[in-house]
């Protein structure tokens, strides 16, 4: 896939990117050029029923639903996923970015997954997706004061 002429690794979850002062938001590269691999999350999260993300689950890069109905995900507070990001030895700046796929493994058509912004995140593009169909998310914080942290997930559908 590629986003904003950037090559960017299907349903890998690769990296966040310190503010670096670049405009890039979509991919492992910083405003030098160079790949920046310093987060590598690998952890999966099965979810089945409407629910709120953990932090720990959602920066662990791969949410995995098997609804049996529709479904609301909700993210994680900004603040939540602020400290999840600092206790995991990352410390978050503004304008810092990772990826997150949240795949929809069901067979039925009527089994749609909704994404929810939650508290401190604005979304951007289309929040629902069906049987069969991921979203990637790049997540952008936006804030990482104390008690004012803020995030925009942008929500790409895959293919």
């Amino acid at each position: 896939m590629v986003y904003n002429n950037l090559a960017v690794k299907s349903l890998i979850v690769d990296n966040i990117i310190p503010n670096t002062g670049s405009s890039v938001a979509f991919g492992p590269v910083t405003s030098s050029g160079t790949l920046n691999n310093d987060l590598q999350f690998t952890s999966t999260a099965a979810e089945t029923v409407t629910v709120t993300l953990t932090a720990s689950e959602f920066i662990g890069g791969l949410i995995v639903g098997t609804p049996a109905a529709a479904v609301n995900y909700t993210l994680p507070a900004a603040a939540d996923v602020v400290t999840a990001l600092k206790a995991a030895g990352k410390p978050p700046a503004v304008g810092s970015t990772f990826r997150v796929i949240i795949q929809n493994a069901s067979a039925n058509p009527a089994d749609v997954i909704t994404i929810v912004a939650g508290t401190g995140n604005t979304l951007a593009g289309t929040a629902t997706f069906g049987d069969g169909l991921a979203h990637e998310i790049v997540y952008r914080l936006t804030n990482v004061t104390a008690a004012a942290e803020a995030a925009t997930a942008y929500l790409f559908p895959t293919v």
